[in-house]
């Protein structure tokens, strides 16, 4: 039972002075606070960085166990930015090497154009037409000046439009669009298309977005069609817009009243000349249509109008809104002949809205490859004004040919309001921009030939 005890409870043994553990002050034993007293081998000990840090716990350190982890990402985001770089690189190289080629095609269609062919610089346009370049639409303006110069104004009048509305852009927008918009009015006009030249005109000249000189033309041409029609009130609004800025449209307004002054003096001469020569044409006019209607072959309309048909067509018959392509050969009744694109050896191309009423109601009748002969009363022609060649109260005769029907065209598109100050393109090639390009449309002429 002692025996027991003592197993049970050794603090009852008795302590030796050697057996006791050596203690600190607190108590506590220097074998526990002193590890290091410990006898260790070179294997036991562990790996230490500089700071005397175990590499072990190192390694677990979260901010290397974070790289570790992302070390893969990391490595495809670098690739991923080394790439766009140089793919950026390539683009702006690439982008340098089309605008150099677009740059020199330009040059060469100016070049090839001053042949007076403007073949190159339609093709020119053709080929970077997606690319929204201001070099197109100047190019554009460039082939329709050298159309307009051939006297091929309908093509003039359909490039101008183009050139007009990728030079009017909102955003950044040229002069040179105004001028366009000038040049397809006129060339509407000159193909025998003058209500929607004028239509143009009229927006064109009270627009201030567009610089005073392209507006102070446009009221001249306006007045100038306005003399030509004897509308004395349209004349009256040309020229006091003109007055209203005399510097910026003083040339206008003063060619605008030396036109007028000469007009009126020429106006009055024919009046007293053409009173008795209206009277004797007029009388040997009707007798000549008196006896014509006569003949079998004849046909005689309700208007006066008279026709003979020599070749009945298989086509198509245009309507009085649609634009036709004939040969015409046209004569007074005393067989002088006073136009004719049979002579020329080239066909004519009008608007049927855009003639002496005899042809608005005599071509709807044919059909196309048809030949008929018109005989035309002065009602229905150029009454008691004339026209060139044509007397006052002429009766015509006219051999027609209807060649083509071509159907009523779309209106041209109003260019957008321009900001007449944003006048500079990307880029200005190192050229004469008036080599082929006249500063200002050739004036409207006095008369437009018999169409």
């Amino acid at each position: 039972m002692s025996e027991d005890n003592e197993k049970k409870h050794p603090e009852n043994e008795e302590a030796t002075p050697d057996s006791l553990p050596e203690v600190d002050r607190e108590g506590e034993t220097l074998e526990k606070k002193h590890p290091e007293n410990e006898e260790t081998s070179p294997n036991s000990l562990p790996e230490v960085d500089r700071a005397g840090e175990p590499l072990e716990e190192a390694l677990k350190d979260p901010g290397l166990e974070t790289l570790k982890k992302y070390a893969p990402l990391i490595g495809i985001f670098s690739i991923a930015v080394f790439g766009t770089f140089a793919f950026l690189q390539w683009w702006n190289s690439s982008q340098k090497k089309q605008e150099e080629l677009l740059n020199q095609d330009y040059l060469d269609a100016v070049q090839s154009a001053e042949s007076g062919d403007p073949a190159d610089l339609l093709s020119f346009a053709a080929k970077y037409q997606d690319d929204g370049e201001p070099l197109i639409g100047m190019s554009l303006y460039r082939a329709a000046s050298l159309q307009y110069a051939n006297d091929d104004f309908d093509e003039a009048a359909e490039t101008f439009g183009r050139a007009a509305a990728l030079l009017g852009g909102a955003e950044d927008p040229l002069a040179l669009a105004g001028k366009s918009m000038l040049g397809q009015a006129i060339s509407l006009i000159r193909a025998d298309k003058a209500d929607a030249g004028k239509a143009l005109l009229l927006q064109l000249a009270p627009n201030e977005n567009f610089v005073a000189s392209v507006r102070g033309e446009a009221w001249h041409h306006l007045g100038i069609l306005a003399i030509s029609e004897g509308d004395e009130a349209a004349y009256q609004k040309a020229s006091d817009s003109l007055a209203t800025d005399s510097e910026a449209f003083k040339q206008w307004s003063e060619v605008l009243s030396q036109r007028k002054s000469s007009s009126d003096i020429i106006g009055k001469a024919r009046k007293r000349r053409k009173i008795p020569l209206a009277e004797k044409n007029l009388e040997a006019g009707n007798n000549f249509l008196a006896e014509n209607k006569t003949r079998e072959a004849v046909v005689t309309l309700e208007s006066g109008l008279q026709y003979e048909v020599i070749k009945e067509g298989n086509g198509t018959s245009p309507t009085a809104d649609d634009m036709v392509e004939v040969h015409y050969h046209g004569t007074l009744i005393s067989g002088d002949v006073f136009d004719s694109s049979v002579e020329r050896g080239q066909p004519s191309r009008f608007g049927l809205k855009g003639v002496i009423a005899g042809w608005t109601e005599g071509i709807p009748l044919m059909k196309e490859g048809g030949k008929r002969k018109f005989f035309i009363p002065a009602a229905l022609a150029y009454k008691e004004f004339g026209k060139g060649d044509i007397g006052p109260n002429e009766t015509l005769v006219f051999d027609i040919e209807l060649l083509k029907v071509i159907p009523k065209p779309s209106p041209p598109p109003l260019p957008p309001k321009v900001d007449a100050n944003a006048t500079v393109p990307k880029f200005v090639p190192k050229v004469d921009a008036n080599a082929t390009v006249p500063p200002v449309l050739p004036p409207l002429p006095d008369d437009n030939g018999s169409k």
